[in-house]
């Protein structure tokens, strides 16, 4: 083979393993974050001599967006000083600054990625998204003990919540699919227009079928905000056949969920202000009054990253968790201060400005903005936002998504 034969392969395997990793998460973070580093490896092959070269270090890292990163990591390097465990926050911040260190790699290869290869990752998105969600439908419908244990192990595959994170995930991955099949819809290809919109509904469907009310609601930010803006920028024009369909989606979705874990469970999901001990959404009014009554501890550098576990609860106050505050902005607050979420809140700033200002020319910053939207929305009540697996939703979307608005520029041009 030849040396131009050997780059398009190493870089059609890239965008292969770049592509296929984030919905492999349901196989386990370890799976994903194999695909990643494969993908990001072999993206660096295909750039040859260009991956030794200075010039391109010192041009990514002169970009606005690593730059803040760079304050980021400072202002949570002090912040774990003055943690109330400088030794468990410290470990923590090593893995946020690898992830920082990975997606500086990332972007690099993303960057030098040729359009044709990165069009192929977002196909490899697309249909793993879909393989991905059906096996979440297979776990949350067939009672299979094997496929189960297979997929969550032998301590979480009975927990009626196993699959609950993957609702939030879905909805930060969903918009990409729906860019996706709309392209092949308006190039006119039979299978598209004929798939696209019952696998769109499927998506949403899937969504509630999971049982992550974070993710449910992400879900429809991020699906009223691909409809309001791509019919506002682009054409998106849906049929009355459409919206007829979109009640009984809404519809089916709980019905879906209640039919895979019990109509007791359904009711308690959806009644959250009934829960035990009035603990709205599973305990989390509790934990978020806890947090912020913590906040004047150290309102300047916080407590420490990944400290609000190390925090002493009251006798008598019975937290649903005391791993994390389950709130990304109080949690921000709480555990690295003003001195660092200040500067996270610049970074996220930056992210939306640059992926709005995209959306309105094109379809990919749309995906983008619809996909950080949902993060941002199911980091509101979800995990810990210094989780470095759920991070990696962030940082692939928002680099995927500034990356591919530049494909279609050349494109169109």
């Amino acid at each position: 083979m030849t040396v131009r034969e050997n780059t398009l392969l190493a870089w059609r395997a890239s965008a292969f393993m770049l592509g296929g990793a984030l919905p492999l998460i349901l196989m386990g973070r370890a799976v994903m974050a194999v695909w990643l580093l494969l993908g990001i490896i072999f993206g660096l092959i295909a750039m040859g001599q260009a991956a030794l070269k200075a010039e391109t270090w010192t041009s990514a890292l002169g970009t606005t967006g690593v730059k803040i990163c760079g304050v980021v990591f400072l202002t949570y390097s002090v912040s774990c000083a003055f943690s109330v465990d400088p030794v468990y926050s410290y470990s923590r911040l090593l893995e946020v600054g690898g992830l920082m260190l990975g997606g500086l790699l990332l972007f690099v290869v993303l960057r030098d990625m040729p359009a044709r290869a990165l069009n192929y990752g977002l196909k490899i998105m697309g249909i793993t998204t879909i393989l991905m969600m059906g096996l979440c439908l297979a776990d949350a419908f067939s009672n299979s003990q094997r496929l189960s244990m297979g997929l969550h192990g032998s301590k979480k595959w009975q927990s009626d919540s196993r699959l609950n994170y993957m609702s939030s995930v879905l909805a930060v991955l969903l918009p990409y699919m729906w860019v996706w099949l709309h392209r092949k819809w308006r190039d006119g290809e039979y299978a598209a227009r004929l798939l696209a919109m019952p696998l769109a509904a499927a998506g949403f469907f899937t969504v509630f079928a999971c049982g992550g009310r974070a993710g449910w609601v992400a879900a429809v930010v991020a699906t009223t905000l691909y409809l309001v803006l791509g019919g506002r920028w682009h054409g998106l024009v849906l049929h009355r056949r459409h919206w007829l369909m979109l009640p009984f989606i809404l519809i089916a979705g709980p019905v879906g969920y209640g039919m895979s874990r019990g109509w007791d469970v359904l009711w308690g999901r959806l009644t959250f202000w009934n829960e035990p001990n009035g603990l709205a959404m599973s305990g989390r009014g509790e934990i978020w009054r806890f947090a912020v009554s913590h906040l004047g501890d150290n309102p300047i550098t916080g407590i420490g990253m990944n400290a609000f576990r190390k925090l002493d609860i009251p006798q008598g106050l019975d937290l649903a968790s005391n791993a994390h505050p389950h709130n990304f902005l109080i949690q921000l607050l709480l555990e690295t201060g003003i001195l660092g979420t200040l500067p996270t809140l610049a970074l996220i700033g930056l992210v939306l400005a640059y992926l709005w200002r995209y959306a309105q020319v094109n379809l990919y910053g749309l995906a983008g903005l619809c996909s950080v939207s949902a993060f941002l929305v199911a980091s509101l009540a979800n995990t810990s936002i210094f989780q470095a697996w759920w991070l990696v939703f962030f940082v692939f979307g928002a680099i995927l998504g500034v990356r591919l608005c530049r494909v279609e520029r050349k494109a169109v041009s």
